[in-house]
């Protein structure tokens, strides 16, 4: 006989995937935070909007607000060392420490009010930021003067990455030249990718040759394994990219999800393929920077803070599609799972891995939730068939 159990579904099951183990930090601020940095494992930086810097010294259990000086949104960071960093923004500020974060002074941007998006910097002396309409500056003193650099005005250029002091790439915004180059450090450039769609608002490489673009605009994701002589694109399985890093060659890590939602995908084989991981936040999200492979952190809309430990990867799913059904979605007070097959045990979790509910018998009556915060929880269902989760949200009212 069919059981019945509470709950909302936010995603299907996965099939012989992986099960993403993200999980939430208190940030203490619900502004839109935009960028992620850290310096070593146990120190990190986030900027945001209204002039927001936040740091932590302990891995993200705490966040200390920082002093930056301006009320301006803040759009991009970068730390050359563990005392240098910079962050930009809105209306042209550019400000920078030398001390970790305790400090942070103005420099002056030669373009009024530009809108800045990313810093970028291969030494504490030779510096670059990319910004909207042809904003785009270089520092060869650590920034105590900028020049503009000459690329075609008008094209919004959010993204930056140099692999030298001679050769790099800016991404920008669905125009003709959606990314360009440089062999000169940044004298004069040259288009390598035309598209008038695609919103590249991230591009990162990880060798000489191998570089990577990630779109706001459709989620797709563009590479090249020939210093941007040619370009592939594919889908990412997301609608909207923001972020990209790689931590080593093979994996890498794009985050986004604008507007409604949250998205993460991963890769473990260079960019051949990309897999979705379940994020621990609804929040979309606009940065993402990993330690290394296993340790990782995204920032994004409201606060949000999300941790990974292990890459995000987890247990192993099967495929119970046709097995079990759960609803309703959202959950308010109790729940229902309808199984064609007797279900053996089910288990609650919440976004930090921990059981909060465990059940070995069951009948057809409801399972309340009144006892549980709202928030993202994890069902996972064990049958002789195998063990699968679902992502579940608890919406009490």
């Amino acid at each position: 006989m069919p059981m019945r159990i509470t709950f909302i579904i936010l995603i299907t099951l996965l099939t012989r995937t992986t099960f993403a183990q993200w999980t939430n930090l208190t940030s203490g601020t619900s502004e839109w935070l935009r960028a992620v940095w850290f310096t070593h494992a146990d120190t990190g930086f986030v900027v945001g909007f209204n002039g927001k810097i936040i740091k932590t010294v302990d891995a993200g259990v705490n966040w200390i607000p920082q002093t930056s000086n301006t009320t301006n949104h803040l759009q991009g960071v970068f730390f050359i060392t563990s005392s240098t960093g910079w962050a930009v923004g809105n209306g042209g500020t550019i400000i920078k420490t030398t001390d970790g974060g305790t400090n942070w002074t103005s420099q002056t941007c030669p373009i009024n009010n530009a809108i800045l998006h990313q810093p970028f910097f291969l030494d504490p002396n030779n510096g670059y930021i990319a910004g909207e309409s042809g904003a785009c500056l270089k520092t060869t003193n650590g920034g105590l003067t900028w020049t503009t650099m000459t690329i075609t005005s008008g094209n919004g250029k959010v993204s930056l990455f140099f692999n030298n002091l001679t050769t790099g790439y800016i991404s920008g915004l669905g125009f003709a030249d959606a990314i360009i180059k440089t062999t000169d450090g940044g004298s004069t450039w040259s288009n390598v990718y035309s598209n008038n769609v695609e919103e590249f608002s991230s591009i990162c490489f990880t060798s000489a040759n191998n570089g990577f673009a990630v779109s706001s605009q459709t989620g797709k994701i563009a590479s090249t394994n020939n210093a941007g002589s040619s370009w592939n694109t594919q889908s990412s399985g997301a609608s909207s990219l923001y972020s990209i890093k790689f931590p080593s060659t093979s994996t890498g890590f794009a985050v986004g999800g604008f507007p409604s939602s949250s998205s993460i995908v991963t890769t473990t084989n260079g960019g051949v393929s990309w897999s979705p991981q379940i994020s621990s936040t609804t929040q979309p999200l606009f940065g993402v920077f990993f330690v290394n492979n296993s340790l990782g952190y995204a920032v994004g809309q409201n606060g949000a803070i999300i941790k990974t430990t292990n890459g995000g990867v987890g247990i192993k799913e099967y495929e119970q599609n046709d097995l079990f059904s759960v609803y309703p979605n959202p959950c308010n007070n109790n729940f229902s799972i309808v199984s064609t097959i007797p279900v053996n045990k089910i288990k609650l979790f919440d976004s930090n891995g921990k059981c909060v509910k465990e059940q070995m018998t069951f009948d057809s009556k409801p399972i309340a939730t009144f006892d549980l915060a709202n928030g993202i929880y994890f069902l996972e269902i064990t049958s002789d068939k195998g063990t699968a989760r679902k992502k579940l949200i608890i919406q009490a009212d």
